[in-house]
């Protein structure tokens, strides 16, 4: 097999360096035998702000060429898909740890559409989201067997915001786990207020405030730091705060939060954890494979 530009012993080297590195990425061997292709529907943004925050690098890219491998290379390719060795051009940096040269290679492993074809990747172009691979410089590992996207103007102007977002001064952290939860009756029947605690990445106070007041809905809210704001509104959908929240806080609030609490108070703290989850509205993806999983 050859191609342009790389060289017999180059491209071995950089395949067996890349099938090494997948064969440690935290994907099972059953999961290889079972991952559905990805869904036929439009991406959604917990799927773009996956792939994003996932990533070292995120290019837009023109493929030069794509040869599909086969055999040995080919090996932990998911059931259904097939693998290519892709030389792209980098158009356009979205985001980018360390400098990069303007030609990037990297393995795709590439499912097929709902008709049962695979998409012609040479000439096409991309928006690819990778991690570089140490000692080799231009060759990449995608952050998943799905981190390459249509570069549509929607998806690149929706990656762009994500990616400000995360890199901004108020960028809100990854919440890690929930923790204590307490919750304090108000002076009527039917009204109080419980405060739920969220432990972070870096270790920064984030927590959930729920107001309850009689015959209304419960109003909830998020601070990201030592103050609540009684007054704040809940985080907007498809924002980088919700995205925290809504990908990654339990459907219930864990026993250990209320272990401290009365079982009437633990009763209305459950309650008031549900109302936060059920304004978040859920977490819906499209891809069949996340980065990580």
């Amino acid at each position: 097999m050859k191609m342009p530009g790389i060289g017999q012993d180059e491209m071995r080297k950089f395949l067996l360096l890349n099938l090494a590195l997948a064969a440690l990425a935290p994907i099972t061997a059953q999961a290889q035998k079972t991952a559905p292709a990805p869904a036929k529907r439009a991406l959604t943004y917990a799927d773009l702000a996956d792939l994003s925050l996932a990533s070292r690098v995120a290019a837009a890219v023109r493929v030069r060429t794509a040869v599909r491998l086969k055999g040995a290379d080919a090996a932990t390719v998911l059931s259904g898909r097939r693998r290519f060795l892709v030389t792209a051009d980098v158009i356009a940096l979205i985001r980018a740890k360390e400098s990069i040269p303007p030609r990037i290679t990297y393995l795709i492993d590439v499912a097929p559409d709902a008709s049962g074809k695979f998409p012609k990747l040479t000439k096409g172009e991309a928006i690819a989201f990778a991690l570089p691979v140490a000692g080799f410089p231009g060759e990449m590992r995608l952050v998943s067997p799905d981190g390459q996207i249509a570069a549509s103007p929607d998806n690149l102007a929706k990656v762009r915001a994500i990616l400000k977002e995360a890199e901004g001064p108020d960028a809100p952290p990854v919440v890690t786990a929930v923790g204590d939860a307490f919750h304090v009756a108000g002076n009527l029947p039917g009204e109080g207020e419980t405060q739920v605690f969220l432990e972070s990445e870096d270790g920064r106070p984030v927590s959930l405030s729920i107001l309850r007041a009689p015959g209304k809905p419960p109003l909830w809210s998020v601070a990201l730091g030592e103050v609540v704001d009684q007054g704040a509104e809940p985080p907007r959908r498809n924002t980088l705060t919700w995205y925290r929240l809504a990908c990654a806080l339990p459907a219930t609030l864990p026993d250990s939060s209320v272990a401290s609490l009365e079982p009437d108070s633990a009763k209305l703290a459950r309650e008031d954890y549900r109302a936060v989850i059920e304004g978040l509205g859920g977490c819906p993806r499209s891809l069949a494979i996340r980065p990580g999983t």
